[in-house]
């Protein structure tokens, strides 16, 4: 299997990638809250079977610069279909490349989501992944906060944000955009997807209101 080309930047090569394991990429509670408003969001502007959305399953079969398999669980991650979601695991070779995978950094796997030669972007691209996207919420590591690639023919080339400042998936049809200390994805309307945090604070807003209306109507059939 030949070595593919990839454009844009090279991080010095540090290592070789090593497989990711369940201890490796937890994190701390930021990055495990950023991962699960991602998936949520995605799978509500999948709207239906239209996607397969999941994070840190374990997906067989991606391969290391020196050609040796690798197994790697995205953070998040889309495939063109949903899949039996009591599998424990995905395999290239079965399931074929995710459409797009998303990386949340942390201090112990950063360098291996953005080396170019001998990290994930050199693994995803050459199992035929079209769009990689890696996330900082706090800028402490990448200052830009968002580094993302995207395949063009055999090449893993820089993909960029628009004029609005997003990240425009040619895959998903949607939009990721730096909101805080998190990625908000955009409908292909425009518009923004709630976090499940927001959503919540909308619903108890509207009980509230509700309560409040039902306790006046309930004060004024007395009188």
């Amino acid at each position: 299997m030949g070595r593919q080309h990839i454009s844009g930047r090279q991080a010095p090569t540090l290592f070789r990638l090593p497989e990711d394991t369940e201890e490796s990429v937890l994190g701390t509670n930021l990055h495990q809250q950023v991962i699960r408003e991602l998936i949520n969001s995605l799978e509500w502007a999948a709207r239906g079977p239209r996607w397969g959305v999941g994070g840190q399953t374990r997906i067989e079969g991606f391969h290391r610069s020196d050609g040796l398999q690798v197994p790697l669980l995205p953070d998040v991650f889309v495939y063109p279909r949903p899949w039996d979601s009591r599998r424990k695991s995905l395999s290239i070779a079965d399931d074929g490349p995710p459409l797009l995978t998303i990386e949340v950094v942390s201090d112990s796997t950063w360098q291996g989501d953005v080396d170019i030669a001998d990290g994930k972007v050199y693994a995803y691209g050459e199992a035929g992944v079209r769009e990689y996207l890696v996330f900082d919420p706090t800028g402490d590591i990448l200052p830009e906060r968002v580094r993302a690639w995207r395949r063009e023919g055999e090449r893993m080339v820089s993909w960029l944000a628009g004029d609005d400042g997003r990240w425009h998936s040619h895959q998903l049809g949607v939009a990721f955009g730096v909101d805080g200390l998190f990625l908000r994805v955009y409908t292909a309307e425009d518009t923004p997807i709630e976090f499940d945090l927001e959503a919540r604070n909308q619903l108890e807003h509207l009980r509230r209101q509700l309560g409040r209306l039902t306790g006046q109507e309930g004060d004024s059939s007395e009188q």
